[in-house]
């Protein structure tokens, strides 16, 4: 469009919309952590453009680690915030770069079954956290912030292996 690319329109109003929630939720009025809050969203876009496939797979386990800040930071609604957003910003390109590899990686005439065989795994593991997440909240009172180490742990296991994982 004209001198700009769609991208970076986009990414402008990702920018925008990170001032506008800063400015007028997260932190009413503070026109020095909006401005923070919008050189760290560039930076992340920054850093987020050069990461590869192999890099955003490999390197999950760091978004996921995030899940410790509200560990750390209990009550803390931005550590909160900024935890689900790492978690995001690393779990949905290392999803879109998996999907994309089992699709390059699979013949042509296989696809359907690919994508059968994907959902259900998908699924699997949907139900399964469900089923460790409800044990996990049944032995702690209150849950939170309790249940967050057990799933700190899991996470960091879930890291490492897609950190070895690329190699193989």
């Amino acid at each position: 469009i004209g001198h700009f690319s769609a991208q970076r329109l986009v990414q402008g109003g990702v920018l925008g919309l990170v001032a506008t929630w800063v400015y007028l939720g997260l932190f009413p009025g503070s026109a020095l952590l909006t401005a923070a809050a919008v050189a760290v969203a560039a930076v992340l876009m920054a850093l987020s453009s050069r990461m590869t496939d192999r890099g955003w797979i490999k390197y999950i386990g760091a978004g996921l680690s995030f899940i410790t800040l509200p560990l750390m930071l209990w009550g803390n609604i931005p550590a909160l915030f900024a935890a689900i957003l790492m978690v995001g910003l690393f779990f949905g390109p290392a999803n879109v770069a998996l999907s994309g590899y089992f699709y390059k990686n699979v013949p042509k005439d296989q696809t359907e079954k690919l994508i059968g065989i994907q959902g259900s795994m998908f699924n699997t593991a949907i139900s399964m956290g469900y089923g460790v997440f409800s044990f996990l909240a049944g032995l702690y009172k209150p849950v939170f912030p309790g249940m967050l180490l057990p799933i700190s742990i899991i996470f960091a296991l879930v890291g490492l292996v897609f950190l070895f994982a690329p190699r193989f």
